[in-house]
């Protein structure tokens, strides 16, 4: 969608077809992750090209365990893509071209989270500790903190989800009805 002139343009396709991938945008390009299936660490990861019009895979160390995977979660935080597995609980960043572990602290704390997002560099995640709360993520002390403010989350928050709205925090959730007959 061109939000400028309110049209729908169709890209090329992508080289493989995926499902459960995680999709994020970074620096004009489309990262796409992962996917159920028989994807080794050569098709692991595709980048779209906004300017060029053009895909290419984005190769992943094959030594690593994060491909063999099938959900995933990715969000762009410092300057940089963060990919986190479910399956093999471990999160990489995309560092100069190279993909490095990031830092434990922030792993265990996104693991457990049932939605994320970033505000002005800020990671922000919910139900990281099963309590309702949202935390942030310092960087620099690398620890997780509880943001204040906020009493709790609705009930059933894990249907929660965050999300930037214009550098404001939206919190949006889903009632949950059970009927019985």
């Amino acid at each position: 969608m061109d939000c400028r002139t309110h049209t729908w343009g169709e890209a090329p396709r992508m080289q493989v077809a995926r499902v459960f991938q995680s999709t994020c945008v970074f620096d004009g390009k489309i990262y796409v992750i992962g996917g159920r299936g028989t994807l080794d660490s050569t098709k692991w990861m595709e980048v779209f090209d906004t300017k060029t019009q053009t895909w290419e895979f984005l190769q992943f160390p094959s030594e690593e365990k994060i491909c063999e995977g099938y959900k995933y979660e990715s969000i762009v935080y410092e300057g940089t893509v963060y990919v986190r597995s479910h399956d093999q609980n471990v999160t990489y960043k995309l560092h100069k071209g190279r993909w490095i572990e990031a830092d434990l602290a922030m792993n265990n704390g996104w693991s457990c989270s049932s939605s994320f997002c970033v505000i002005e560099n800020v990671f922000y995640c919910c139900n990281r500790n099963g309590n309702g709360m949202i935390d942030w993520y310092d960087s620099e002390k690398k620890v997780w903190a509880t943001l204040k403010g906020l009493k709790r989350l609705p009930k059933l928050y894990g249907n929660v989800k965050l999300a930037d709205y214009g550098g404001k925090m939206m919190v949006l959730w889903k009632r949950v009805s059970y009927v019985m007959t």
